[in-house]
C-alpha cells in the first residue's frame, strides 16, 4: 500500500468507525481497508479502545456523600457529552500513538523497544481511561460545597490505585500540595 494513502485512511478512521464521513469517502476508505491488513489493524484497535471507553463509561462513580453526590450527579451529566468525546479522542489519540509504536519496534539508536501484546495495550489504555474519569470525577467534587473532602480521598484512591497513570501522578502532586 501507498504509505500517503495509509496516512490520509489513519487520519479518518475516527470518522469512519462513528460513520461520520461522506458516503464517498466511506466507500474509498472501505475499500482501502479491503486491501491493507495495517489500517484494517489500525481500525480493529481503535475500535476495541472505543469499546473499553464505553464499558469504563458504564461503570458507576466512586461512591460519595449524598449530598455531594446529587450535585456531582447533575453536572456530570451537563458534562457527559464533552467528557465522552474527549474520552474518545484520548483513546483514538493513545491507540493511534500505540499502533504507530508496534510498527517501528527500534528507537532511532538501533535499540529494541518493548512490544506490548493487545492484552496488554487494552488494560493499559483501560486503567488510564479509568483513572482519568476519576480525577475528572475528584476536580467536580472539588468544586461542589462540602466536597473537598470526598475530592481529597478520590487523590489518595488514585494515587494508591494507579500510580503509574499520568491521573495517579498528578493526584501524588495535588495530595502533596494539600
Amino acid at each position: 500500500m501507498n504509505e500517503d494513502e495509509c496516512q490520509q485512511v489513519r487520519g479518518v478512521l475516527v470518522e469512519y468507525a462513528d460513520g461520520e464521513l461522506p458516503a464517498a469517502e466511506m466507500q474509498q476508505v472501505a475499500a482501502h481497508l479491503e486491501e491493507c491488513s495495517d489500517c484494517r489493524e489500525g481500525l480493529t484497535a481503535l475500535r476495541r479502545s472505543l469499546e473499553l471507553t464505553k464499558a469504563v463509561w458504564a461503570q458507576s462513580l466512586p461512591r460519595q456523600r449524598p449530598a455531594v453526590a446529587v450535585s456531582a450527579r447533575r453536572q456530570v451529566r451537563h458534562l457527559k457529552a464533552v467528557a465522552v468525546a474527549a474520552a474518545c479522542v484520548f483513546l483514538a489519540v493513545g491507540a493511534g500513538l500505540i499502533w504507530k509504536a508496534t510498527r517501528a519496534p527500534q528507537t532511532p539508536g538501533g535499540q529494541q523497544t518493548r512490544i506490548y501484546s493487545a492484552a496488554e495495550i487494552g488494560t493499559m489504555i483501560q486503567r488510564e481511561e479509568a483513572s482519568a474519569r476519576l480525577a475528572a470525577s475528584a476536580r467536580i467534587l472539588s468544586d461542589q460545597p462540602g466536597g473537598k473532602e470526598a475530592a481529597h480521598d478520590a487523590y489518595v484512591y488514585l494515587a494508591r490505585m494507579y500510580p503509574e497513570t499520568l491521573a495517579g501522578k498528578e493526584s501524588r502532586g495535588r495530595i502533596e500540595n494539600d
